[in-house]
């Protein structure tokens, strides 16, 4: 017979085990959608920048598809954690009301650092739209065209 005790030390390894992921966006459903009306080599300007600037002395791997991108990987012991920004290809609202083409950012994760990987991420998110708004106001994101 299996002790609850054991039960109970299973669950918690399967939970500590468990991988998490999430991610944050300047594209939401929950409004405040924003893009930056800058070119894609401002757009990876900002992202190598805010990466290692959050990660220093991190190794900092390319991404290409299916958008460009950097990505870092954080360890702690025996956990660890890939956080990944992307620049988005979008079009955002300019002045007149004339369509303006840009890019919008993701940072996503996913790992086994639930706390301290999610508070990267996040610092991560914050890091580039500073820098995204020393290149350019934002504007607000079109909705289907190429949002």
């Amino acid at each position: 017979m299996i002790s609850a005790g054991r039960v109970a030390l299973v669950g918690m390894i399967c939970l500590v085990l468990a991988a998490c992921s999430g991610g944050v966006s300047n594209i939401s459903s929950a409004g405040g959608s924003m893009i930056y009306p800058i070119d894609a080599e401002a757009a990876d300007r900002v992202m190598a920048t805010a990466i290692t600037q959050q990660f220093p002395g991190k190794a900092i791997a390319p991404v290409s598809l299916p958008n460009r991108g950097y990505s870092a990987e954080i360890m702690f012991v025996l956990d660890r954690h890939t956080i990944t920004v992307t620049a988005l290809p979008a079009k955002g609202r300019g002045s007149g009301g004339a369509t303006v083409d840009g890019f919008a950012f993701d940072v996503s994760h996913h790992g086994t650092m639930p706390l301290s990987g999610s508070t990267a991420a996040q610092g991560l998110f914050d890091k580039v739209q500073a820098l995204a708004r020393q290149e350019a106001a934002p504007l607000p994101l079109v909705i289907g065209e190429g949002g």
